[in-house]
This record gives structure tokens, sequence and C-alpha cells, in this order.
């Protein structure tokens, strides 16, 4: 009986996972809406691009303050906290007449989504029996795997035939169903007593992690020399960061759980792993439509197949984690990545459109097989007390591997459109290329790491 999960609990896990659902729903149906949104506002992808990039780097900025806020505030607290911020944001995008107030909301849903992901997880690790805890870690990936799958074919749908605001309406009466259901499911069963929180080393980890991204998207730019001094400023501010983490009683991450060889090596492929999952889910789409000419419904189906095989996957993966090890499903999986990455990187622009889809369904397939499990067995090796500290940093770093990713592949397709003469089609399939070529070389070092990382575990 100890190891049955309540259905209460599994009702609270929904409820919380409904909100980070409606996040990365969001987030990959706004990538199918950029043309329109570029036509409307007479922009360039460069710049839409931040209309995920801010809601991701938002959300990498909240997700670190989660351990402070589960240790000081109740789960019911915390779930109304991140509903209210994305519907608010959801909200304000719907009637934005500008693209400023429609970044405005998108950071109000990043905030949402940066509270209700970890603590939909923490929510696992705390409440849900070992024995059981590989597969409702992978339930919880496939609720937000589910909302990547058919958030491309949801946006290419509504956007087609209502617009790209529709995307954001149709998301209000879930957002009404998940608060209802919080509300009945989730109550506030402890009073934390709040502790102190290290304000100036958050700034400096917000700081930081912006300078980097507005590094990077200004150094197509005219002006080089500020992009690499924001550069420079932005890892002296993480240095410093990370140096009063260590020397503090109450970091705003701990990063001391990085003095776990074997977390560091997993946490590092479960960036790389995320930055180009999310990096995919930005440029397949653009490519079907930029450089393929065809709309955005086609691009939202082209992904369709791929996404579904991963959100399919996550709980099957996650049991055979339980039942096998982490060695066979998280090396597979890194390996059909490669191979699907390869593929583009030799392939291309030379690709049709079927053979895009069956080529991204591989790389889809071996996400599935070892994105979770990567977290699961990287949280399985910390102590009890650090669980939701690694929760927490492995968040953020997903969070910002997708506005890190999302933002290096923005710039190397506008440099390749600016720094060649060939129409802007072409142009941007030789930018697109050489992203293929630079994950595929990122995904061969990361599945070296883990065969070595994964060498003695079980």
């Amino acid at each position: 009986m100890t190891n049955s999960i309540k259905p209460r609990l599994l009702l609270e896990i929904i409820a919380v996972g409904i909100l980070a659902f409606a996040g990365v729903l969001t987030k990959t149906a706004a990538n199918v809406a950029f043309p329109a949104m570029m036509a409307a506002f007479h922009i360039d992808l460069g710049t839409v691009q931040w209309v995920t990039s801010a809601y991701m780097l938002t959300a990498t900025l909240v997700i670190p303050m989660s351990a402070y806020l589960q240790r000081s505030f109740t789960s019911l607290a915390l779930f109304l906290s991140a509903s209210f911020f994305f519907t608010v944001g959801t909200g304000l995008i719907v009637g934005a007449p500008s693209l400023a107030l429609i970044l405005v909301g998108r950071v109000l849903q990043g905030v949402g989504n940066g509270i209700a992901i970890p603590l939909m997880f923490n929510i696992i690790l705390t409440a849900v029996p070992r024995s059981q805890r590989g597969m409702m870690m992978g339930v919880g990936t496939l609720i937000t795997a589910t909302a990547g799958a058919i958030g491309p074919t949801y946006g290419g749908l509504l956007v087609d035939r209502w617009g790209w605001r529709m995307i954001f309406i149709a998301l209000l009466p879930l957002l009404l169903g998940s608060l209802v259901l919080g509300l009945v499911t989730i109550y506030g069963e402890r009073r934390p007593a709040r502790q102190p929180f290290a304000f100036l080393d958050y700034g400096l980890l917000a700081l930081g992690l912006l300078l980097i991204l507005l590094a990077q998207n200004g150094l197509g730019e005219a002006a080089p020399l500020v992009s690499l001094a924001e550069y420079g400023l932005g890892i002296i501010c993480l240095f410093l960061f990370a140096y009063r983490s260590t020397h503090t009683a109450t970091p705003v991450l701990n990063l001391a759980i990085f003095k776990n060889a074997a977390f560091s090596w997993l946490a590092l492929t479960y960036f790389t792993t995320f930055m180009v999952f999310l990096s995919m889910s930005f440029v397949l789409p653009n490519d079907v439509q930029l450089v393929m000419g065809r709309g955005s419904m086609v691009a939202g189906l082209a992904v369709l197949p791929g996404a579904a095989a991963a959100a399919i996957l996550s709980p099957g993966s996650g049991h055979l984690l339980d039942r096998f090890g982490a060695r066979r499903p998280i090396l597979t999986g890194a390996g059909l990545m490669l191979v699907g990455l390869t593929i583009f990187a030799i392939l291309g622009g030379r690709l049709r459109l079927w053979q895009l889809v069956a080529t991204y369904l591989l790389v889809m397939v071996g996400l599935g097989l070892c994105a979770s499990n990567i977290m699961t067995c990287s949280l399985d090796g910390l102590a009890a007390d650090q669980q939701a500290a690694g929760n927490a940093v492995l968040n953020t770093l997903q969070q910002f591997a997708g506005a890190f990713g999302t933002s290096l592949s923005a710039l190397i397709i506008n440099r390749a459109q600016r720094q060649t003469n060939l129409a802007a089609p072409m142009a941007t399939a030789c930018g697109m290329q050489e992203i293929f070529v630079l994950f595929s070389g990122i995904i061969l070092v990361e599945l070296i790491i883990l065969t070595v990382a994964l060498r003695k575990r079980r």
C-alpha cells in the first residue's frame, strides 16, 4: 500500500502539469507563427525570436528561485501564483497592439511557467514512492512533451484559419480548468518558515544570463565589440554568482551539488540535449515555411510525428530505466539523435518534405529515450536533501538551453542571409545546414560523455 499513488496526488500533478503544458504549448506553437508575426509587425527573424527567447529567459530566471519558494511557501500558494501570472500574461498578449506588449505578456507567462515546472517535478520527487518515481518522472515529462508534440500543429492550424492571436485565446479555458482542479486537490499541508533570499546573488545570475543572450543576439550587427563586451561582463557576473553561491548558507542555486562529478557531467548533457531539441523545434518549422515555401499548417504537421513519438516514449523510457538501468535507454537515445542530425547535416536542403519528417522522427525517438532518463539518473545520484536543489538546477539549464539555442540558431540564419548573395530561401537553407552540422558535433561529444559517465552505473 505504501507504494501506491493516491488518486488525489495524481490529480495534483495533473493540475500543475496543465500550466507546464500550456507554457510548452505556446513555446512551440509560437515558432510556427513567426512568419505571420514578422509580416504583421514588419520585423526580421532575429527580432521575432525574442517572443520565444523572452519567455524562456524569464522562466530560466524564475526557476532558480524554486528551491527557496518551495521552502518558504505552500504548494497551493505557489500554484495560485503560477496560475495568476500565466493567465494575466496570456490575456495581455491577446489584446496587445505592439510587439513590446507581447513581450511583456510573454515575460509574465515565463514567470508562471517558471514556478509551475519545478513545482510539478518537486511534487513527484517528494510524494511519489521511489519504486514508481522513474515512471512518474516520465509522466511529468510526458505532460510537457505532449505540448511540444501538438504545439506546432496546434499553432499552424490556428494561424492559418484565425491568426496567431488565437494560439493564446484558445488557452484560456484550459487555464480555468487547471485552476479549478488545483483548488480542489492541492492543499497547504504545511506552513513553512520563510528563509532569507540572496537578492545580490540572484541579480548577478539574472544579469549574467541576460547579457549573454543580448550579446549573442547582437553578434550579427554592426558593433561586434559591444557584443564581446557584453559576453565578458555576463561571464564575470556568472563567475561572481558561482563564487558567492559556494560561500553562503542560503544560495539561490546550491552549486555545491556540482562537487558530485557524475551529476556535473549528466547536467551538461541534459543542457545540450535540450538546447538541440528546443532549437530544432524553432529551426524546422521555419525551414518548411521559409525554405520550402509551405504554410503554417504544413510546418506544424511536419514536426508532429517526431514530437508525438518523443511524448509517447517518455513514460515508457522511464519504465526501461526502472527495469534495466540507465545505460541502455540513454545511450541508445543519444545515438539515434546523432544519426538523425548527421543526416540533416549531410543532406540538408536536398531533403524532401517526407524525408525531413522521417529524419526528425528519428531524432525525436532518440530524445524520448534519453531526455527524462538523464534527469532522473542525475537526481538519483544526489542525496535526498539535495534533490530539490538538483531539480532547480536542471530545470534552469533546460530553459536557458532553449533560449540560448534559439538565439544561436537565429543568429546563424541571419548571418547567412546577410553574408551571401543567394536568394533568401537558399541563404536560409545554408544557415540551417550550418546549424545541423553544429548540432551533430554537439551530440557526438554528448554521446562520448554519456558513455564514460554511465559506464559504472547500473
